[in-house]
């Protein structure tokens, strides 16, 4: 069995001052956001609502041969839009 990569957390404070450090330097500079789905939603809907965005979107990308744990990974696909 793979041994998973080390993974890092963010605290909440980090979260919204990664949040705050992007939207210093975007407001009035985009229309719509377009999220990709597990693990780009939270960013995404915080932003949207911060930035007073109405048009959003989801995409989903497959990377992964299988559902199982561990699986192979493949060239990733967009499956959704």
């Amino acid at each position: 069995m793979k041994v998973r990569e080390k993974l890092d957390y963010l605290s909440w404070s980090e979260f919204e001052d990664i949040i705050n450090s992007f939207i210093d330097g975007a407001k009035d500079s985009y229309n719509s956001i377009l999220s990709i789905g597990k693990g780009g939603l939270v960013p995404g809907v915080v932003l949207a609502h911060r930035l007073g965005i109405d048009d959003f979107y989801v995409i989903t990308i497959k990377r992964n041969k299988s559902d199982d744990p561990y699986s192979k990974k493949i060239i990733p696909i967009l499956e959704d839009f």
